[in-house]
């Protein structure tokens, strides 16, 4: 069964290839935005891993949710987006704090973020999502896997941990 979702959704990832750059282009450069998900949200882009369309369509949302506050420097976002317990990965070994992570990402230039290829995983209170990231920054596109780990809370979603591995091209 699984066999055929893919071969399914692999097809009309080809079919409407064209329209995924065109829409995905747009986001990026800024001309489209990605609102909130309300009642009728907006259909999942074709190059999305669709096994579950809510958790597929939180998952987008959470991580645009963030990655705008990074963009916007908006620390009261980000505060309430990162766990107390956070966890992040900064390189090979370097293991980065809920303080560090915000202070780095305050001092970022971020210009514009892309994401595709999202698959989410939800089990209860936990979200669990990879997906490919491009952030531009000082005219540089960075592209890289990403994981992040969220947790539901009385208040909402939190950020747990985030690894982002970005290679300058």
């Amino acid at each position: 069964m699984t066999s055929v979702r893919s071969i399914r959704a692999l097809t009309k990832c080809v079919i409407k290839s064209c329209y995924c750059t065109v829409f995905l282009g747009a986001l990026f450069f800024g001309v489209i935005s990605v609102g909130s998900v309300k009642a009728n949200p907006a259909p999942i882009p074709p190059n999305f891993v669709v096994e579950d369309g809510d958790v597929l369509r939180l998952a987008i949302k959470l991580e645009t949710e963030f990655w705008t506050a990074v963009q916007t420097h908006d620390l009261g976002q980000l505060s309430d987006i990162l766990a107390p317990e956070f966890q992040g990965f900064g390189g090979v070994f370097d293991v980065i704090s809920r303080i560090q992570e915000i202070q780095g990402l305050m001092d970022s230039t971020l210009t514009g973020f892309l994401l595709s290829n999202v698959v989410a995983t939800r089990n209860h209170k936990v979200l669990v999502i990879t997906y490919f990231l491009m952030v531009s920054e000082n005219s540089t596109i960075i592209p890289g896997p990403t994981l992040s780990t969220w947790k539901k809370t009385k208040d909402g979603w939190q950020m747990v941990s985030h690894a982002f591995v970005g290679a300058v091209t």
